[in-house]
């Protein structure tokens, strides 16, 4: 009489679970942001998931049961310095980039390649990568002729990634680019400058051949901005 009882009661309990509670079929995938001192990087840092080997992005979910989409890029935890997201249990691995918004690292940025969920869980971000960074600012004159930089990329100089941060955000269909020559959308086309923002644009790699001032537009808006070209120089 007890077993039925006991048996009774089993069948109850699983009767009131939820469907899916137990549906932790996501990976898990964690990395913890440092700087080159060792310590976790506790300023903005923005983080892109990005298909491994690739420049397209994966899908990237917010828990195990894989039901609310994770915004790409994530943003790091400003205690510990760590970012998370879960995926599909059949990915093997992904490449990492971050990099960091604000602080003493601010335009820093580090990438991990084929990253799975039994690798290193630490990426170390120095403020010295080997890349030189070039920063544009640009005007707040609104005018759609293309504007030069006094920077310039060296011959044989190949850009590696770009991003623009929006520091003074203008009309609703403002948008603002950078490029070099006469190119000015090669590294960042037409980001959108309503809002202040900062923005991974995520170029492919791309030689410079002669040495080439970088340029840019905002387009008729008074925007303020800034571009990030990273490049590794001859």
């Amino acid at each position: 009489m007890k077993r039925w009882m006991v048996g009774l009661l089993a069948l109850f309990v699983l009767a009131a679970m939820p469907v899916g509670a137990d549906a932790q079929t996501g990976a898990r995938f964690w990395v913890q942001v440092r700087g080159d001192n060792g310590l976790p990087i506790t300023d903005a840092t923005l983080c892109r998931v990005r298909t491994a080997g690739a420049r397209t992005e994966p899908s990237i979910y917010t828990s195990g049961t894989l039901g609310t989409a994770a915004t790409n890029p994530l943003t790091a935890n400003t205690t510990t310095g760590e970012v998370e997201w879960y995926m599909e249990g059949t990915t093997a691995s992904v490449d990492l980039d971050c990099y960091v918004v604000t602080g003493d690292y601010r335009g820093s940025k580090g990438t991990l390649s084929s990253l799975t969920r039994s690798s290193t869980h630490v990426m170390s971000i120095p403020k010295a990568m080997g890349h030189k960074i070039f920063v544009v600012p640009t005007t707040t004159t609104a005018t759609s002729v293309l504007q030069t930089a006094a920077a310039v990329l060296p011959a044989g100089s190949i850009v590696t990634d770009a991003f623009v941060e929006i520091v003074t955000a203008v009309g609703s269909a403002s948008t603002i680019s950078f490029g070099m020559g006469v190119n000015t959308i090669q590294f960042c086309n037409a980001v959108a400058s309503d809002v202040v923002v900062f923005v991974n644009c995520n170029p492919a790699d791309i030689l410079v051949t002669t040495a080439t001032a970088l340029t840019y537009t905002n387009q008729a808006h008074a925007t303020k901005a800034y571009g990030f070209i990273y490049a590794m120089t001859p």
